[in-house]
Parts: C-alpha cells; structure tokens; sequence
C-alpha cells in the first residue's frame, strides 16, 4: 500500500478542503499520452461557470459580424487582444462573464448583439522545484499525475528522494496545504498501486535532494 500522508497546512485549510486525498487504483508508471483531440476539445465548452486562466484559448464568435471573429490564448498578463476593443482582461473570469462584458464593448457596433465564447483547449498549469533536470513551469492540455508531472520535468532517480515529494496547494484565499507523496515504491514494485492524488491547476512539487553516505 503507497505511503501517502497529509502535512499541515502552512494556515488553516479552507472548510471544503479534504485532509487526505481518497484511495484508489491508478498505476500509470510513465507519462501518457494525451488522446487526439480527447483533451483539447472537451474540457468545458459546455461549462460556461468555468474559471479562465493564462494559458486557456478560447473562440470568440459574432454571428452578425464574422469579421470579427477570433481565436486568443490567454497571456502571461492575463489579457488578450481584440478587434476595436485591444487589451482585454480575461483571466479570472468566466466564459459567460466574457460574453456579456464584450456585448457591452461591441454593442454599438453590432446589429445582431449576440457573442459566443468558447473555451478551445485549456491549460493545465503546475510547478516543479528541487531535484529535477527542468524546474519550472510544466504547461500541459490534460490533467497530470504527479508522477506524470515529475517524468515532465525530467526525474533523476539516483540523485531525488521519490520518497518524500511534497506538493504545496494555495487557494484564491491565501489557505495553504502541503501534501507528502511516496512515489518511490510506485516506481520500483511490480505491484504497488499509484497514490490516487490528483494535482490541481498551479500546484508546485517539491522534490528533495536524496543524502547520499559513503
């Protein structure tokens, strides 16, 4: 049975937080690829409540005004930038809150005020630090494992302590959670069964150094 166990947070977890992920069988021992066009298309087209963030590209379209149809990433800054209107602020918001502040900002110029806003493919941003050939930002179209995120970024196995990988969680809040993963035994059993952890966008891994005595 993986070793999975939950540190403190640095401040008080917020009610909905959970004190340690559910249990389940997953056992992926190398990254997956994604499927043509399962990530990418699907994530919440239908999901107009979804949060936008830097990195998710969405489809801009006016039925009575084509020329003005687009396709923008989110930047860095969180903008993106559009016909007769420039920069505008996305991140944060939701699809259907960017339709309504677009029908306001084209409404004199449209004679059909109507707007769509789709999300095209949205990323799935995490953090990894510490004993690892890339640290960094890790920008994927799925959702990754642990696991999957330090193969990503590159793990040494000889020189990483798989034993004590520690992903660090802050919400919108300011509430952080730390959580410690056994990922050693995943990778060196034939029958250990992966942690049923699930990473959320912008957490950031944590792999130690291991201490080497000669």
């Amino acid at each position: 049975m993986a070793v999975l166990a939950v540190a403190a947070g640095c401040q008080t977890a917020p009610p909905h937080s959970t004190n340690a992920p559910p249990h389940s069988t997953n056992a992926p021992l190398q990254a997956v690829p994604a499927s043509p066009g399962a990530a990418s298309n699907e994530p919440a087209n239908a999901d107009k409540s979804m949060v936008l963030k830097e990195g998710d590209t969405l489809k801009i379209t006016f039925p009575g005004a084509p020329n003005l149809d687009t396709i923008e990433s989110i930047r860095i800054d969180g903008k993106i930038t559009l016909q007769m209107v420039g920069e505008y602020d996305a991140a944060g918001k939701t699809p259907a809150a960017v339709e309504a502040d677009l029908k306001k900002l084209y409404g004199p110029q449209l004679v059909n005020n109507e707007v769509s806003v789709t999300v095209q493919s949205a990323a799935f941003v995490v953090y990894v630090m510490g004993a690892v050939a890339k640290p960094g930002k890790i920008v994927s179209e799925r959702p990754l494992t642990p696991l999957q995120a330090l193969i990503e970024a590159g793990v040494d196995d000889t020189r990483a302590n798989l034993k004590a990988v520690q992903v660090i969680r802050t919400d919108s809040a300011g509430h952080t959670e730390k959580f410690k993963l056994n990922l050693h035994k995943v990778l060196h059993s034939q029958t250990e069964q992966m942690p049923s952890f699930t990473l959320k966008p912008y957490d950031t891994i944590n792999v130690p150094e291991r201490f080497n005595f000669y």
